[in-house]
């Protein structure tokens, strides 16, 4: 059924993530603008918009694919990341209000998430920058050599292909920047997967005995640039 992009950009375009933002997280977290985060440096491009909201667009588009209401799974654990079961019903409810049947599987490993199986459909994940480029982040899931395109989750394109071997060796941050616009874009035309928003990471501190200055990625920096105590 997801063969088809059409039905994939329906499922995008159906997403309210600035109510799951609200709903879930009080307004802490927010909508990145695309598959790229502030820490990209001077390859963050800053003008690229957030995801479109757009559930008549969705309609119009499952309409326009011939979708008949064939059921799509949404495999997903209960509790490995924060608020995943209420994520994700969050947004099969918003899937149902344009027509998709998706429906929850509940795992309980990363095994039977990953099983290859004639219903393997959607799945969630975190999108960790391993080191602040597109190239540890975006490419590193989406890229030819990514483990999901080995897993036959999708097939990269010889274009987008192409422009990631570019992205990946030269040096010019001139012709970086437009090779990852160029990506994103054609990513939004053959999506594989959606961004929902940053992930949150909360972190107590007692600010009578220190003060902490958090990195902008998931990794805890105890030395004493990221950790003072007073």
């Amino acid at each position: 059924m997801l063969s088809d992009p059409r039905i994939r950009q329906a499922l995008d375009l159906a997403i309210d993530r600035e109510m799951i933002v609200k709903a879930l997280y009080s307004g802490t977290s927010e909508v990145p603008n695309g598959w790229q985060m502030k820490s990209f440096g001077e390859m963050y491009l800053a003008d690229r918009p957030t995801p479109s909201f757009d559930p008549e667009k969705a309609k119009a588009l499952l309409k326009d694919a011939g979708y008949q209401g064939e059921r799509i799974s949404y495999r997903t654990m209960n509790a490995y990341y924060t608020n995943e079961i209420e994520t994700a019903q969050i947004l099969q409810a918003m899937w149902s209000a344009v027509g998709l049947n998706v429906q929850l599987d509940v795992k309980e490993t990363w095994a039977q998430i990953d099983e290859d199986t004639p219903d393997r459909a959607i799945f969630n994940a975190s999108f960790t920058a391993y080191y602040p480029d597109p190239m540890g982040q975006f490419w590193r899931r989406y890229g030819s050599n990514s483990s999901w395109a080995a897993a036959k989750y999708f097939t990269v394109d010889a274009d987008q292909a192409r422009l990631g071997e570019t992205l990946s060796t030269s040096m010019d941050m001139t012709e970086r920047r437009a090779v990852f616009g160029e990506m994103l874009d054609r990513f939004d035309s053959n999506p594989h997967g959606s961004a929902l928003h940053l992930l949150t990471q909360f972190f107590g501190v007692n600010d009578q005995r220190l003060t902490m200055n958090a990195l902008p990625t998931n990794y805890l920096d105890l030395t004493t640039t990221g950790i003072q105590f007073k």
